[in-house]
């Protein structure tokens, strides 16, 4: 299947948390930490379409990180970001290429509190959850194939998301 065709439910998602005030939340390690801060510029920035989309990278402080991971546990640093800043409604995109114990909280939370939660990762990812996930799986062996695909990814979705929401019909991302 085609990224665009694997994207469409998340898109949709995406779509209606803005459309009813909502927002995305993202989170990552790693290279893939870095991915969730760029993807949360192109939705809140003018990437593509003059159409800005609240969007919200769990990795951007710092400060916050290290004192969630020195007071509860580095597992439960985005697990309590989606807890305090989340709502029923809202999106939750978590993305690994294996299965971080710190992803796999954040997609608990975000499933108790009835947010759209995503996955987005590699095709030998374990991906074991209590709560409804829509899990995207990228193709690649090496953890840089699937980063590279989940940066594609990202770009499709912020792309396209804009552009249904101005009215216009899919397109591939420029960048």
């Amino acid at each position: 299947m085609t990224k665009e065709m694997l994207g469409e439910e998340l898109m949709q998602a995406i779509v209606n948390a803005y459309q009813s005030g909502g927002k995305v939340l993202i989170c990552g390690n790693g290279g893939l930490a870095a991915e969730s801060e760029h993807f949360a510029a192109e939705m809140v920035g003018r990437f593509g379409k003059d159409v800005y989309i609240p969007c919200f990278a769990l990795t951007a402080n710092t400060s916050l990180i290290t004192a969630l991971a020195n007071d509860i546990g580095f597992e439960e640093v985005f697990a309590h970001q989606v807890r305090t800043l989340g709502k029923k409604g809202d999106v939750l995109i978590a993305m690994t290429t294996s299965q971080s114990a710190d992803i796999m909280e954040a997609i608990e939370a975000g499933g108790e509190m009835g947010l759209f939660v995503a996955v987005i990762c590699g095709q030998k990812s374990v991906i074991t959850s209590l709560c409804d996930t829509v899990t995207y799986r990228m193709q690649g062996e090496e953890t840089a194939a699937i980063q590279n695909d989940i940066l594609s990814f990202l770009h499709y979705l912020a792309y396209n998301c804009k552009r249904r929401l101005k009215g216009e019909s899919h397109k591939k991302a420029d960048g």
